[in-house]
């Protein structure tokens, strides 16, 4: 029993990786969102997103997932285990917002810091 627990617990990581990417997949390909955040490509006649940027967007959900992760005894322990739910569960609500209303790519990267 637990070797599937821990089995389950990786495979949440990867599944958590996959659903971002993939999300974030999604606004790449929509001609707004470039147009919002991405630069003109003379070449293309369009508006694109560089790899470089796109990194930035994905990586900081993960990292600070992982860190947030690491932390979550320490959390618990000092503010039980609902008020740590409450509080993180208010905080990952801010982060969204702040993605949703973002206008510029240091506001998403922001928002996506707080969500992860």
């Amino acid at each position: 029993m637990r070797y599937i627990a821990i089995a389950g617990f990786l495979a949440l990581g990867g599944i958590t990786f996959r659903l971002d990417s993939g999300g974030m997949s999604g606004f790449l390909a929509m001609p707004a969102f470039n147009r919002d955040f991405g630069t003109y490509d003379p070449e293309l006649k369009q508006y694109a997103i560089s790899a470089n940027l796109q990194l930035i967007f994905n990586l900081p959900t993960l990292s600070f997932a992982v860190m947030c992760s690491l932390l979550s005894g320490e959390i618990g322990s000092r503010f039980r285990r609902r008020g740590g739910y409450v509080a993180l569960g208010v905080l990952s609500g801010a982060g969204a917002a702040m993605q949703l209303g973002a206008t510029t790519t240091r506001t998403l990267v922001a928002g996506k810091i707080i969500n992860g």
